[in-house]
């Protein structure tokens, strides 16, 4: 407030100098003249002030956010020769994926080329390599790295022997996959999840309605 006020008070005002013949004479200069001008320069060195205060604050705030922000993400205060370490590292123990068509690492692939891992929870290598074959065999093996699908997801029929549910013999699960061939409820289409009934009903039998109603 008081800037604008003085402002609007002297801005047609320009400060007269003080020339030599005045000093010689012992004239002094007006003192309107030169309290107006104390006046200007206290204003101006507050602005000042205010400006150099406001931009220490800036640069707090600025190291204070950017702090917090290394302090949030750890990942961004790796320097770039701890990521190649790490990924040299992950390179020694066969940890990079090498077939990304099933998802496997390259010790999945060739567990002989790569040193043994400390077992986790007591499992020794063999437990792990067991695990794996069956992995293989039920096809649970991630064939789509993209979606997720395992080879199981893709081609039921292939490993529908392999999930065979608790109590049920190879014949009766074999029996019942004759069946959903018969009726066009097998997958057809892995990539849209249809069936063959789904895509050529026009081939494939009307069920039997229940309740007593006879086929149409």
């Amino acid at each position: 407030m008081e800037f604008w006020w003085f402002f609007f008070l002297f801005r047609n005002f320009t400060v007269q100098p003080i020339d030599a013949k005045h000093f010689s004479s012992g004239v002094e200069a007006e003192p309107t003249n030169l309290w107006l001008a104390g006046i200007f320069n206290k204003l101006k060195g507050k602005l000042l002030m205010k400006n150099a205060r406001i931009s220490v604050i800036a640069l707090a705030l600025s190291a204070l956010v950017a702090g917090q922000a290394l302090a949030a993400d750890p990942a961004a205060a790796k320097t770039r020769e701890q990521v190649r370490a790490e990924y040299i590292q992950a390179q020694r123990n066969g940890d990079v994926i090498v077939n990304g068509e099933i998802g496997l690492t390259a010790k999945q692939l060739n567990p002989d080329l790569y040193p043994a891992q400390a077992s986790a929870q007591g499992k020794s290598r063999a437990d792990v390599q067991a695990e794996l074959r069956e992995a293989v065999r039920t096809g649970a093996v991630v064939a789509v790295a993209e979606s997720g699908q395992t080879r199981s997801d893709l081609d039921p029929q292939r490993y529908a022997s392999a999930n065979t549910v608790a109590g049920k013999s190879r014949a009766e699960v074999k029996a019942e996959l004759a069946e959903a061939r018969r009726n066009g409820d097998v997958v057809a289409n892995g990539e849209i999840g249809l069936t063959a009934k789904q895509i050529n009903p026009d081939l494939y039998p009307t069920e039997v309605t229940a309740q007593g109603k006879t086929r149409a």
